[in-house]
């Protein structure tokens, strides 16, 4: 419904502003997909320490096909909005209207949605730059490992003279 209001398309081709809906749409599911990845990988590293219901692991195969369902249906309404103009979005809209032209409140969410965005930022640039890089990444140095040493030979714990 944003992506079709009229005071939007103004300021922005609609081709343009649909692409970015679409990419930080993506983006988002991404990152939560990856998020909730590392934690059931934390998960299974801790299962014995958790309690039960902690550790019940989340289907991947599950929240991809979600994923999958929510893009095909924002590319199915980009190309269909009629179907997405009813009540139950007119509502939602409105509301999201009224909240952000509240003073401190609206203020508050432009500053939550500022570093959201932020947030997104980063996370493309970091996966351009992966993808750009060939995905090696250089595995940290141990601290604690006795054979690891710098190019100078000495370790941090000597005692220089």
């Amino acid at each position: 419904m944003f992506c079709f209001d009229g005071d939007v398309t103004n300021k922005m081709d609609l081709t343009t502003q649909l692409v970015l809906a679409g990419v930080i749409l993506l983006t988002y599911f991404i990152g939560k997909l990856q998020k909730n990845q590392n934690r059931s990988q934390m998960f299974k590293i801790a299962g014995n320490m958790m309690p039960k219901q902690a550790t019940q692991l989340h289907d991947s195969r599950i929240e991809i096909l979600i994923i999958a369902l929510a893009i095909a249906t924002f590319g199915a309404l980009t190309f269909y909005p009629q179907y997405a103009n009813n009540g139950i979005s007119k509502w939602f809209v409105d509301s999201i209207v009224d909240i952000e032209s509240t003073v401190i409140i609206g203020f508050i969410f432009k500053v939550i949605g500022f570093f959201f965005l932020m947030n997104l930022v980063a996370k493309v640039f970091t996966g351009v730059s992966q993808i750009l890089s060939g995905g090696r990444q250089t595995a940290p140095k141990d601290p604690f490992n006795a054979n690891t040493k710098d190019d100078d030979g000495f370790d941090d714990y000597e005692e220089l003279n």
